[in-house]
């Protein structure tokens, strides 16, 4: 049996069963302030995912599928704060032990430990790039984990931050990456690619494990109907 837990801008939660999705269940129908900012499945545990909600707080969702009736429960994780970007959530796995990297910043990361103890542990708070000319309002942030790192960016600057994750765990930050093609509207990743779509209407196509741009499309001759979001890279069979 299939499932998707869905949130919204009110805090909702909904969960959506079997594999042509026929069957939903309220979870909750209102939440934190500002309602989910992003959410991720886990790895090692398939039958959970993770929220972060717009006042910085995140939330472990467990399903349980094996019973007659599916149920839910909901477990208050940690909670960022002074948070002003919207914040972007990605999950891996170490060790049999499920991880999440949120952000809420090129610069601001925490990784939280998924399992008994739930940890979570800033790495790094250098504050946030200012905000670019063409990116008004509130800024979204955007984080993927590329081959055996992770990227992150923003809304509000062309700056693509690069972490490492080392043998024994442990994540470290790397030089950022600036491109000339605008502020990133959207990041999408698999295995060692990470693609990157522009305020420009460009495209850039990141090698992870480099660190290097290995191509860049300009979309300028499509026109203006382009969807501000990426889709997810396949890779070939």
């Amino acid at each position: 049996c299939e499932a998707f837990v869905l949130g919204d801008d009110q805090g909702g939660l909904v969960l959506l069963l079997r594999d042509d999705l026929s069957e939903s269940q309220q979870l909750r129908s209102q939440g934190p302030p500002g309602g989910v900012a992003s959410m991720a499945a886990l790895q090692e545990n398939q039958q959970a995912c993770v929220a972060v909600n717009m006042d910085g707080s995140i939330e472990l969702i467990q399903v349980n599928l094996e019973d007659d009736i599916p149920a839910a429960r909901i477990h208050p994780v940690c909670r960022m704060d002074s948070l002003q970007m919207i914040p972007a959530i990605c999950t891996y796995n170490f060790a049999d032990t499920d991880f999440a990297l949120v952000t809420a910043g090129p610069r601001r990361v925490w990784s939280i430990t998924l399992d008994a103890d739930q940890q979570c542990q800033s790495l790094m708070s250098e504050g946030t790039e200012p905000p670019m000319p063409d990116a008004p309002g509130l800024q979204v942030c955007h984080v993927c984990a590329v081959g055996n790192g992770f990227v992150t960016a923003s809304t509000g600057s062309p700056q693509l931050q690069w972490f490492s994750r080392e043998i024994n765990g442990e994540i470290l930050a790397e030089a950022a990456m600036v491109s000339s093609s605008g502020v990133v509207l959207d990041l999408s990743a698999c295995g060692d690619l990470c693609a990157a779509l522009h305020s420009l209407m460009t495209v850039t196509l990141w090698q992870g494990t480099l660190r290097l741009e290995v191509l860049r499309i300009s979309m300028n001759g499509i026109g203006h109907s382009l969807s501000r979001s990426l889709g997810p890279i396949r890779s070939p069979k």
